[in-house]
């Protein structure tokens, strides 16, 4: 409906990221329908569950084309011109690593992919053929079942995936990049060593990285063309010296989730700010549970905060915003009924609105130096246009009386775009060069300082 448009547009987005838009093949269902036949007989969170309801991952795709029942390429492209009019675009999901069991290629031209002449564990024969081909994988999990592995060794893979990509590039505005760092030159000879490629296969050079030469490609006919790149293992840094404009920044996440806070203070403390402004951070995404229940209500606020108020891409799951609880697999193909919870609804659409009309994602950003080198408040600083904006959290259940570093020059009391609780501005106070604020249990502040 056109007011989803509107709200997303007023509440400062700026990309629309769709999974699952491309097709997929009945044997990637039937391994589907398989997995759940084993393991769920049926789905306690959705009402009248069927195997009607069961679908191929996403992740397991046939082909780069929109289904009928999606309405095709056309009603794809006529959804990005409507983004468009409201100054959104459209960011797509790239699945490099692997194709799905329909995928044409398997038949057509097996040898861009992982394969051997014998059986192996983790292989699967290919019909009609001699070709026993590698599903895709991490090399820290199983194999994922439902997918063929294409194989990046091979220079003629990574010519084809290139020239997939262009066509990819043509229908959308940015790809969301499936599980980056497994093409990196070194962690694909590593994890595919048992496998050697064929005598006769033209090898990619290892000075030349696959990233690299794919992004350069499209970006050479999309200059605004975004990349964003799943990513862990502490690679990050990597993929952004490849091309990337965003990689995922899990290692936030994960300190939050654990009340880590003084390691995540540190963290972000000691992180290179350039490598901040190109990281997506996040508090919820389809691989994760509901950050709704993995987070009591008061923890959510100034974790919620601080995750918007990072340099770099926001990044915000559907259902988020309405305090969704339970986590879908990805394997269904509609939602369980919830009922959105209104506190949450509430926070979100205030801190929404005051973040768009913020210097948040404009001005130049800076993480505050804490005298205190243990500790669970955390503040982000955008300075833009004669004014600094402040988003400072108190990520704990304990009061807290923090001290920051103050480098900026003396400015007026802080007027609140967003707190919850009021008051905050009586309680700051500068000494030389120290910033000084009194921050109750799981505080969440964005203020405003005026220059003198």
């Amino acid at each position: 409906p056109e007011e989803e448009f509107f709200k997303w547009s007023e509440f400062g987005f700026t990309h629309i990221w769709l999974m699952g838009v491309w097709k997929t093949g009945p044997r990637a269902r039937e391994h589907a329908l398989e997995s759940f036949r084993q393991h769920w007989t049926s789905d306690p969170t959705l009402a009248g569950f069927s195997e009607a309801d069961v679908v191929a991952s996403p992740f397991a795709i046939h082909s780069y084309e929109v289904p009928e029942e999606f309405g095709g390429d056309e009603a794809l492209a006529i959804f990005r011109k409507r983004l468009h009019r409201h100054g959104l675009k459209l960011l797509l999901d790239f699945v490099p690593n692997h194709v799905g069991l329909d995928h044409p290629w398997l038949i057509e031209q097996p040898a861009l992919f992982v394969r051997g002449p014998n059986s192996f564990s983790g292989t699967f024969r290919v019909e009609n053929t001699l070709d026993h081909i590698a599903h895709g994988k991490d090399p820290f999990f199983s194999p994922w079942a439902d997918t063929a592995q294409l194989d990046y060794r091979n220079r003629a893979t990574q010519r084809k995936i290139i020239s997939l990509l262009q066509t990819i590039a043509d229908r959308c505005d940015g790809v969301r990049c499936d599980m980056a760092m497994l093409l990196l030159h070194d962690v694909f000879a590593k994890t595919w060593a048992e496998f050697p490629t064929e005598k006769s296969v033209e090898l990619a050079s290892p000075e030349n990285e696959f990233w690299a030469e794919a992004i350069q490609t499209i970006k050479a006919a999309h200059p605004e063309f975004t990349f964003m790149a799943e990513v862990y293992w502490d690679l990050e840094p990597r993929l952004q010296a490849l091309g990337f404009d965003f990689t995922y920044n899990k290692r936030v996440y994960d300190h939050l989730l654990r009340d880590e806070y003084p390691e995540l203070q540190e963290r972000l403390r000691e992180e290179n700010i350039g490598f901040l402004a190109r990281s997506a951070h996040f508090l919820e995404n389809h691989d994760e549970a509901r950050a709704a229940r993995l987070f009591s209500f008061e923890e959510h606020l100034p974790a919620a905060l601080l995750t918007l108020a990072l340099p770099g891409m926001r990044l915000i799951h559907q259902g988020q915003l309405d305090g969704l609880q339970i986590h879908q697999r990805i394997q269904l193909a509609r939602r369980p009924a919830e009922v959105f919870e209104t506190n949450i609804g509430n926070f979100y659409e205030r801190l929404l609105r005051a973040l768009t009309a913020s210097s948040v994602g404009k001005g130049a950003p800076n993480i505050l130096r804490s005298v205190e080198t243990r500790s669970s408040v955390v503040a982000v600083v955008w300075n833009a246009d004669g004014c600094v904006d402040v988003a400072i959290v108190n990520l704990s259940a304990e009061p807290v009386h923090a001290r920051f570093e103050w480098n900026y020059p003396y400015m007026h009391p802080a007027s609140a775009l967003f707190e919850t609780a009021p008051g905050l501005a009586q309680s700051i106070s500068w000494t030389d060069t120290l910033f000084h604020v009194d921050l109750a249990p799981f505080a969440a502040h964005l203020l405003r300082f005026w220059q003198t």
